[in-house]
């Protein structure tokens, strides 16, 4: 397969001398990214709000050769978003997951439904999967009856098309920061843990603060003052404070896999055994794995996990791996091929 380098620009002649290799096209099989490229995306995956001179520290990099990657991975959409990671319990907030199976439905009128689903402001992600459920999409709430407000507000998008159902609570996240793709850098695994339900007052200027944070975690002090009529100093004392109370417990980088070569799939687990010590021990466990980004757990007999492989047989061996390790703990696994994104809002309108 012949290999072609992105055009650049002419002004740009000397950073691209210094950048190497930078991003590569790789025609339909997607986007190849050299070490640097990997190294530099681990740091804003890791802190994605730390500054370009602290990336260039890291990296071994000048700061203009950072600053003109990132914005080429930007550019090619590597980089889809740089978001916060908040723990929606600590101020009030649960997540729904909601998984739709629908009947004798003509591509217009998905296309119609995906249109609805992604205008409504309390969704959060949308997406089109392929096996068992035919969309999954999030939203968040504040207590049991919102979710029939939700769903007074949801369903009709439907119309008569829904053959079947469930919903899902978002026990707890574990959002892992060690991917796949930097399985060469050689660098320590840790993950960020959601579900602390130990409530932090905040007021409306913290959630306004929140919201900025979570879409765009790059964005600046003076940014966020503008848009809340604050100071510079009070905004960054406002997001000291959140970072100790951990109601942000940190910030990173959300990347376009499918344009790396991945395929994205989520792995629903069925439980036979709910009890705490079992949970626990098959969550470690699915942290730990290259190819797993994130794990739910749920109150139910449901643990799920995204994953990112780079073919069926990369899936086959995970799910075979996690089976016979916890063959009388997993009584049933779906998988679930995601095969369009079609909304991604990180900290969406609660009802």
């Amino acid at each position: 397969m012949e290999m072609t380098t992105l055009k650049v620009p002419k002004s740009d002649i000397y950073l691209t001398q210094q950048c190497k290799l930078c991003v590569e096209v790789y025609g339909e099989d997607g986007v190849m990214i050299d070490r640097i490229d990997k190294k530099i995306l681990y740091e804003l995956e890791a802190d994605s709000r730390q500054s370009v001179s602290k990336i260039a520290k890291c990296v071994k990099q000048s700061k203009q050769v950072v600053n003109y990657r990132i914005e080429k991975m930007k550019e090619v959409q590597i980089i889809k978003a740089f978001s916060s990671i908040v723990d929606r319990q600590k101020i009030g907030l649960g997540c729904i997951s909601m998984f739709v199976k629908l009947k004798g439905v003509s591509n217009e009128s998905e296309e119609k439904m995906i249109t609805q689903l992604s205008t409504l402001p309390l969704t959060g992600w949308v997406g089109k999967t392929i096996g068992r459920w035919d969309f999954l999409f999030t939203f968040l709430l504040r207590d049991v009856y919102d979710i029939n407000i939700a769903f007074q507000t949801i369903m009709p998008c439907f119309g008569d098309s829904v053959f079947e159902h469930i919903i899902l609570f978002d026990l707890r996240e574990y959002r892992n920061v060690r991917k796949v793709i930097f399985d060469d850098i050689g660098k320590a695994y840790f993950c960020f843990t959601i579900g602390d339900n130990n409530r932090q007052p905040i007021d409306e200027k913290d959630y306004e603060l929140l919201r900025l944070l979570s879409n765009n975690s790059r964005i600046s002090v003076t940014e966020c003052a503008k848009v809340l009529s604050l100071s510079d100093k009070t905004v960054k004392s406002k997001i000291e404070v959140l970072k100790k109370a951990k109601v942000i417990q940190g910030f990173k980088t959300e990347l376009n896999y499918a344009l790396l070569g991945y395929s994205f799939y989520i792995c629903m687990f069925q439980l036979g055994d709910l009890s705490t010590d079992s949970k626990k021990e098959l969550v470690s466990y699915l942290c730990k794995d290259k190819c797993v980004t994130t794990v739910i757990e749920t109150p139910t007999d449901y643990i799920n996990a995204d994953i990112f492989v780079k073919n069926v047989q990369d899936l086959n061996s995970f799910i075979s791996s996690v089976k016979n390790k916890f063959k009388t703990l997993i009584v049933k696994c779906d998988v679930l091929a995601v095969s369009e994104i079609y909304k991604s809002d990180f900290f969406p309108t609660i009802l």
